[in-house]
């Protein structure tokens, strides 16, 4: 591309900053390390599917929205798995193919803007002719308004030479005498010269006659009115009688005047007024054609097509984001209303002081943590994903109720390390990175350390929904995968183990079966924390829950803990979806272990 700018510049500025606002809530940006890296790899190939789609179809606005989402994708999102310079031969060979993925799309989006500027070039090219004709036809009209004008004031001064003649000619001049000197014409015979005029004035008339007294009598029957209108169009009122003739008024003899209007009379049905006629124009476009913004990936529309050129719409003031209609799987189901975390944050930070205060939940510190020690041969830096499964099994298989403490600290400096070293490098993994979860228990089953038989299950979904996390908490006390039905949870003497992943870390929950057949919830964590108090340091925790109650609060203020400023604006704006689950901040999942009963 040259350094011009190109006509379709503003358009795709819009799209670009729609895409990447959908983009912080729909699309990830950083991919979680506990994930196998072939599910993204399946992400970035369905949007690579709807790109491929959009453009041989010439749509253009969805074809860039979703050609820019996968080179992004691709090139940024999924460089930051630990696992994308795998020398596996599968993952190198999804990474080659990405690659060569990634080259001819940014091919494709060169032609989809030039295909863009010819738009736009034809749209400018309408707007200037459209502009050239309304001219034309403003000045056409103004030359209109000119000569009528000039018309109006010609038919004034003509009318004003008329009135000033006849104001010049004196009062009482007779017209007709003056052109008498040229010969009037000839008189007409008429047939009415024969009939005696009356004369100019009518006599007086006589004197009224004095009304002699007479009884009083019924009032005249009124007259009929006008058949020819049957309802008065004025008011309720009959209308007046007509006017007596010239030959009634001279014979006073026989007139007589017309009665008063009566007032007992009936008045006439008025006709009912009409409702003023509306003139309504519908252009067949309602509120629900207007398109609706959504994510790229997931929803049910697509913009519709306005262009002249191809079948899309070009207006880049408000297009409607393209969207994935190729796995029916994404379809939304929120399952729950939105939930202020902001707010569920301090009402569980507050009952977590007081069950720490009554010692429901009591907290104690080791002695180390995971990546204290440097060297290669004992460096745990990043190695949850060994240390919570190793604790977990350490502790099914230790007697008594639980593991001391040194246990748990020599898993973390001593046991662990070596594995971590073994794994990466059966995966062509740099020494830092984070394992997947599935190839650390794939390992430690082959091992032998985990056993098959002792697995219970695996659960998950959003830590904040009591459903969710209510299946974690049945697994732990019964010891057994139960259907989320069940009618009553039963309570195992035998150990239960479970490794929890959470915002990419992993803890351990260890049950510890009392004589007095009550149950106390170890949590292990292995990241540092820095202690309080005069000799303050950093060191891993164990966080002892006596009940099942405290256990699932604590759960639930660790997971809030965890959440970044962006994780609460993502979950005040969205529910939960679980075809969204892989990025959602909530999601969590947890592998169960337990001892099987004794036969």
């Amino acid at each position: 591309m040259n350094g011009k700018v190109r006509l379709s510049e503003s358009r795709r500025n819009t799209l670009r900053k729609l895409d990447d606002e959908m983009s912080n809530s729909f699309f990830p940006s950083k991919l979680s390390n506990l994930r196998a890296i072939e599910s993204y790899y399946g992400i970035a190939n369905k949007v690579l599917v709807a790109f491929e789609s959009c453009y041989e179809s010439n749509e253009l606005d969805n074809a860039y929205l979703y050609g820019r989402r996968f080179a992004k994708f691709s090139m940024e999102a999924l460089p930051s798995h630990d696992y994308y310079n795998s020398a596996k031969t599968e993952l190198k060979a999804l990474r080659i193919k990405n690659v060569k993925d990634v080259e001819g799309v940014m091919i494709k989006l060169e032609k989809v803007v030039d295909c863009m500027d010819a738009e736009e070039e034809l749209k400018l090219k309408l707007q200037r002719e459209e502009a050239q004709r309304r001219r034309e036809e403003a000045a056409a009209a103004q030359s209109r308004r000119e000569e009528a004008a000039a018309a109006s004031l010609n038919d004034v001064e003509m009318s004003a030479m008329q009135k000033l003649e006849m104001l010049r000619a004196p009062s009482g001049f007779n017209h007709s005498a003056s052109r008498k000197s040229l010969g009037p014409p000839p008189p007409l015979p008429s047939p009415l010269s024969s009939i005696p005029l009356p004369p100019i004035l009518p006599p007086p008339l006589p004197p009224p006659l004095p009304l002699p007294s007479l009884p009083s009598l019924p009032s005249p029957p009124s007259l009929p009115s006008a058949p020819s209108a049957p309802y008065d169009e004025e008011g309720d009122s009959a209308p007046p009688p007509p006017p007596p003739s010239y030959s009634d008024v001279m014979d006073a003899s026989t007139y007589t005047p017309p009665p008063p209007p009566s007032t007992s009379a009936t008045p006439k049905p008025r006709r009912p007024k009409q409702p003023p006629k509306l003139s309504i124009h519908m252009n067949g476009v309602g509120d629900s054609a207007l398109p609706s913004l959504y994510n790229l990936s997931f929803g049910s529309h697509k913009l519709q097509p306005d262009s002249p050129m191809n079948a899309y719409s070009s207006a880049a003031t408000a297009p409607q984001l393209p969207i994935q209609q190729f796995d029916q799987q994404y379809v939304p189901e929120v399952r729950k209303e939105i939930v202020n975390v902001r707010t569920l944050q301090v009402r569980l930070l507050d009952q977590f002081d007081s069950l720490r205060r009554a010692k429901k939940i009591e907290m104690f510190p080791l002695n180390t943590y995971q990546g204290r020690l440097k060297s290669p041969s004992s460096d745990s830096t990043n190695g949850c994903t060994v240390i919570s499964p190793l604790v977990a099994a350490h502790h099914l298989s230790s007697p008594g109720s639980g593991i001391p403490d040194m246990t748990i600290e020599s898993i973390i400096d001593n046991i662990a390390p070596p594995i971590l070293s073994s794994v990466r490098s059966k995966l062509g993994l740099r020494q830092d990175a984070l394992i997947v979860p599935s190839d650390v228990h794939d390992y430690l089953v082959d091992c032998k350390i985990l056993h098959q038989n002792k697995f219970v299950g695996v659960c998950g979904g959003n830590i904040l929904d009591d459903a969710h996390l209510n299946e974690l908490l049945n697994m732990l006390q019964s010891g057994k995968c139960l259907p989320p039905n069940a009618p009553a949870i039963p309570t195992t003497n035998e150990k239960v183990a479970a490794a929890l992943f959470f915002h990419e870390h992993v803890i351990s929950i260890l049950k510890l079966t009392l004589s007095t057949r009550e149950c106390w919830y170890d949590v292990v964590d292995s990241l540092p924390t820095r202690t309080s108090g005069a000799s303050a340091s950093q060191c891993c925790s164990r966080t002892r829950c006596k009940d099942r109650t405290s256990l699932e609060l604590y759960l639930k203020k660790y997971a809030c803990s965890k959440f970044s400023d962006s994780n609460f604006t993502y979950m005040e704006r969205n529910g939960w979806d679980d075809g969204m689950c892989d990025f959602d901040p909530r999601v969590f999942q947890a592998f169960v272990w337990a001892n099987p009963p004794p036969s």
